[in-house]
């Protein structure tokens, strides 16, 4: 059983056809997350689910997400997620990843996506240092 570490990013689809903002190697930021693969770099706006109530929550209600916007749901501890789909209004994609920040479902295994959240002893990708 593959275990999980953040575990949604939604209205992807765009960005990965190569829509979404580049992404560089600047500083990481805890409202932006970067994906890249063998397919290109995207950057996305993300919210962040990081609580019990956020990710509770999700995206229920909402009406509309942009392209390259989605909401990263973060976990205390590796395990294995599941999600309810109640009162969700707009079509989403999700991201299933690994503790290192691998994609495993939606885009081909070994996309590799970096956000603060991520530990950067063991993350594919790491943050730069920001110092």
């Amino acid at each position: 059983m593959t275990m999980w570490r953040a575990a949604s990013i939604v209205a992807l689809c765009g960005a990965l056809m190569g829509t979404g903002a580049r992404a560089g190697e600047g500083l990481c930021a805890p409202d932006r997350l970067d994906l890249r693969g063998d397919w290109g770099m995207a950057r996305f706006s993300v919210e962040l689910a990081d609580d019990a109530r956020s990710r509770a929550r999700g995206l229920m209600q909402r009406e509309s997400l942009g392209a390259s916007e989605g909401m990263l749901f973060l976990y205390p501890k590796v395990g294995s997620p599941s999600f309810w789909m109640k009162n969700t209004l707009i079509p989403l994609d999700m991201i299933f990843v690994t503790p290192e920040g691998v994609v495993q479902h939606v885009h081909e295994p070994g996309s590799e996506l970096r956000h603060p959240g991520f530990d950067a002893e063991i993350a594919a990708w790491p943050c730069p240092d920001p110092k």
